[in-house]
């Protein structure tokens, strides 16, 4: 009897096994058409985000004394370093050429509410940090050049991202302290030039954290925008550099699918084992989804999560108005938690869903309210009831997904999924409404 006890063990021990063995190499489940559509789609070549200049380049080398000649070059050097996964890749060659200013240089501070206020309320305080950083502000003004910007490195969780702290408020920093000097005109000039080039980057970047950096960066010089010219009279003549600012955002502007692919990319290339082990694996060696996402077969859990990231996609060419209320969970249903075991473990670990792109595609879509509402200030400017103009303003000034009112001389464009560090609504002050007061 225990003889045969210890049998019927052994071979549900065996079958187990086995079974975990077929389970692991995915033989037991298929990828569907529609999943497979999603899976192509996720992986196939950047869309926009590709041109004749990258600025990564410039982002990678900010930091750092490289000469201008040897950007692209020592990009192309890091990358490699870091793809290779060879042990100590933090010695990057950008690195090798010494910071480009001093550590001790003067806290630099956000622009909290406004840019020009926090300029105004410690003037030499904002002077200084500028000063300390003018070689930053010279490269960060050449961002113009650029048309797009592609994340060179393999899609894994070290891979590095630039730091992008202090770089556009440098120089809205810079714009307006000019102002504050007296030379409005200068201030307006390069306000316009810097804005024009993060507008020529929006939807064209493969990395969502720099869209929403630029987004928020844009919303900053929007609002300083719009401060600087409520202190100038209404009728003063723009530089010829704000007509590229003032022109209604197009639908190509919008967030690519391109940002999507790579948020997408960190999961399939997880299940692909592109990574070592010992960077897919957590703190905890006895993870039950560290483990599950080394056992998971690759291809049939990335099309769990493939349909749900290339919905993102489409719906990033949709209005607001017309997403779907819900956003469905990736899970496993039916038979796939007993065929894919832990393919269905890794999701659930995971959360699984890409239901945080969804915010992003909102925030993303507040830059183009901005830049709507501050092309309807510059017309509300002109005209000589603002009140009465703004009831009834043309219909290309009503297409908003924004709540949006006129409150005395200020338009209030209230933001989508704001950020936790920003105010509700962006608060845009008509041309000329704010102009100092002049003694008798």
């Amino acid at each position: 009897m225990k003889r045969t006890v210890l049998w019927l063990i052994g071979l549900a021990l065996a079958l187990a096994a086995a079974w975990l063995t077929v389970a692991a190499s995915g033989a037991l489940v298929r990828v569907t058409p529609a999943q497979q559509a999603a899976l192509d789609l996720l992986r196939a070549p950047n869309d926009r985000a590709v041109g004749q200049h990258n600025a990564f380049e410039l982002f990678w080398s900010l930091p750092y004394a490289v000469p201008e000649d040897r950007w692209a070059a020592v990009l192309a050097e890091d990358a490699a370093t870091i793809d290779s996964w060879q042990p100590g890749a933090q010695a990057f060659a950008a690195a090798g050429y010494g910071p480009l200013e001093s550590a001790g240089a003067p806290p630099f501070p956000g622009c909290g509410a406004s840019c020009l206020a926090t300029a105004r309320a410690d003037t030499p305080a904002i002077r200084e940090a500028v000063a300390a950083r003018a070689a930053r502000l010279e490269r960060i003004n050449q961002l113009g050049r650029y048309d797009h910007s592609h994340w060179p490195f393999a899609r894994g969780p070290n891979s590095p991202i630039p730091a992008y702290a202090n770089t556009v408020s440098v120089q809205l920093y810079a714009a307006a302290l000019s102002h504050l000097d007296g030379n409005s005109d200068g201030a307006l000039r390069s306000l316009c030039r810097d804005l024009g080039a993060l507008r020529r980057l929006r939807g064209r970047s493969d990395m969502l954290i720099e869209e929403m950096v630029r987004a928020a960066s844009l919303l900053d010089g929007i609002q300083l925008l719009a401060e600087i010219r409520a202190e100038l009279p209404p009728d003063r003549p723009l530089p010829p550099a704000c007509s590229a600012v003032l022109e209604r955002p197009k639908p190509e502007e919008r967030l690519a699918c391109d940002a999507i692919r790579t948020e997408f990319a960190m999961v399939d290339g997880a299940l692909r084992r592109e990574w070592p082990l010992s960077e897919m694996w957590t703190t905890d060696a006895l993870s039950f989804s560290a483990t599950a996402m080394i056992l998971a077969p690759s291809e049939a859990t990335a099309a769990l999560y493939a349909e749900d990231y290339a919905e993102q996609c489409r719906l990033i060419v949709l209005p607001l108005a017309e997403f779907p209320a819900d956003h469905p969970q990736t899970a496993c249903s039916g038979w796939e938690p007993l065929l894919n075991p832990f393919g269905c473990r890794f999701v659930r670990d995971s959360g699984g869903s890409s239901a945080h792109l969804r915010q992003y595609i909102q925030r993303d879509r507040n830059s183009e309210g901005a830049l709507n509402a501050l092309a309807l200030s510059d017309w509300l400017g002109a005209q000589p009831d603002a009140a009465s103009a703004f009831d009834a303003r043309p219909q290309g000034f009503r297409t908003f997904e924004q709540p949006l009112a006129l409150d005395g001389t200020t338009l209030k464009l209230g933001l989508n999924q704001p950020h936790a560090s920003r105010a509700t609504t962006l608060d845009l002050p008509l041309p000329g409404s704010r102009q100092p007061e002049r003694p008798e």
